[in-house]
């Protein structure tokens, strides 16, 4: 269950860094068989994550607009260290001297 899990979780952060995968390149990446990424496709979509199917030759599937990724953040008492897995962004710099809204790096 838990390689279920977390392949489902890598085919959902490939939906959305890519416009259009087509299967077999999920199926490669992802390291696993075309049937099984159909599957996933199913579960995800049961989940409520709208991915379409588009059809013809240069077909594929895609993350449909409309719904966001959930938060790639844990809890403190769960992460193995801070600066593999940031909870929190950076805030964003104002200028090319390094300071932020909040004041320097």
């Amino acid at each position: 269950m838990a390689s279920t899990s977390r392949r489902a979780l890598r085919l959902l952060s490939l939906l959305g860094s890519r416009r259009l995968w087509p299967l077999r390149e999920l199926a490669d990446a992802l390291g696993c068989g075309e049937r099984t990424v159909r599957r996933d496709i199913e579960t995800l979509r049961g989940l409520d994550y709208p991915i379409t199917t588009v059809h013809g030759p240069d077909g594929g599937y895609r993350l449909g607009a409309g719904h966001t990724l959930p938060p790639r953040c844990c809890s403190t008492t769960s992460r193995p260290s801070r600066s593999r897995w940031p909870c929190r962004p950076r805030p964003a710099r104002c200028s090319a001297w390094g300071t932020t809204r909040r004041g320097r790096w």
